[in-house]
């Protein structure tokens, strides 16, 4: 899921004041500026970016990037249909992962960790302890998000941590 920074909801509301026709919704308006009226037309157009750079994604692309919301042509400015996207800055990716209680039991001598995920030739950047054959929850999320960002996999659910060749395997599923 990619989410909009406060960088690209001004880069979307800076492209809508260069592009769109003057109106009562006009973005460079005082009243406008601030307004609830104005945050929740940003707030459609960022949900909507936002969908298209997870279709995007999806597609088999390789940076959200190039993903872009149309801009109908009777609001511009120019009477053509436009697009508005936004830069790396503008974006965030949020990886929606969930871990079964059980996925934490590892059989591991008590330490630190890196992590890799089955399937997949990245290391996770950071370490998870263990501790008493259980790896630390909120270690092993950041691990597991870092590997799906990593690799672009779209996995939601950590079913199985496994200790082999001194680091803990992942195991994720859709």
């Amino acid at each position: 899921m990619y989410l909009m920074t406060d960088e690209g909801l001004e880069e979307i509301r800076q492209q809508l004041i260069s592009k769109l026709k003057p109106n009562g919704y006009d973005y460079q308006g005082d009243d406008f500026i601030g307004s609830k009226e104005q945050d929740h037309y940003l707030e459609a157009f960022a949900e909507d970016l936002g969908d298209a750079m997870t279709e995007y994604m999806f597609m088999g692309n390789d940076s959200p990037e190039g993903a872009q919301v149309e801009i109908g042509q009777h609001l511009t400015k120019s009477g053509h249909v436009e697009f508005i996207s936004v830069t790396k800055k503008g974006y965030r990716h949020e990886v929606e992962l969930y871990i079964d209680d059980g996925a934490l039991n590892v059989d591991a001598p008590d330490g630190s960790y890196l992590v890799v995920a089955e399937g997949f030739e990245f290391v996770s950047d950071s370490e998870v302890t263990v501790l008493d054959g259980k790896a630390d929850s909120d270690e092993m999320m950041k691990a597991a998000r870092e590997l799906l960002l990593k690799s672009g996999y779209w996995g939601m659910f950590l079913e199985a941590t496994v200790f082999s060749d001194g680091r803990l395997t992942i195991y994720i599923g859709s």
